[in-house]
């Protein structure tokens, strides 16, 4: 089994023809498809695997997709997984998991003794498929509208910081948050 966390593209002439122009996953898939090795695509959650297995099958035609899986589990890959896995007889394990997830899997690959390259391109299945879709990327963030309720509520506590403070600069006593005032019950 070989085994890799590649951060960097396979060709570096490649980056001179078009820089910028394809993520490492894309430069990945794209190597893939030209030498002809079939790849299996691990991690995400199910809805990001099925849109990046769309999405790859759309812009790589004659790359050979071995299988999917994904790995909203927590915990080692277990037999099952690995026995799934190696039934597709994939040459190219690409996999979307956290750098410690990676590690644990790849551990468990070589204790299975498979014989597969394993690539972990973290974080990149879900953006790789909402690139065309910015609705889909939309569904498969995590809770999209968290950090703009979070801007929102922080705004609103600013803007009561600056009215106490406008209100005590102006000669009146502001209430505190809480507190009864002028026109407020006790």
């Amino acid at each position: 089994m070989a085994t890799d966390s590649i951060s960097s593209p396979f060709d570096p002439v490649a980056d001179a023809v078009e820089p910028g122009a394809l993520s490492a996953l894309g430069e990945t898939l794209a190597r893939c498809e030209q030498t002809g090795r079939s790849v299996f695509l691990f991690g995400g959650d199910a809805t990001s695997i099925r849109m990046v297995r769309e999405r790859v099958a759309s812009d790589h035609p004659r790359l050979r997709i071995a299988g999917i899986c994904d790995a909203d589990f927590s915990g080692p890959a277990g037999a099952a997984i690995l026995g799934h896995i190696a039934s597709c007889k994939p040459d190219v394990l690409v996999v979307d998991l956290s750098p410690t997830r990676h590690r644990a899997l790849v551990a468990e690959v070589a204790a299975a003794g498979l014989r597969f390259t394993v690539i972990n391109r973290p974080s990149s299945f879900a953006r790789y498929a909402g690139k065309r879709d910015g609705a889909a990327w939309l569904a498969t963030a995590p809770r999209p509208f968290a950090k703009a309720a979070k801007r929102v509520v922080s705004a609103v506590r600013f803007a009561g910081i600056v009215f106490r403070q406008a209100c005590r600069s102006a000669g009146g006593q502001a209430p505190a948050p809480g507190q009864a005032g002028p026109g407020r019950p006790g």
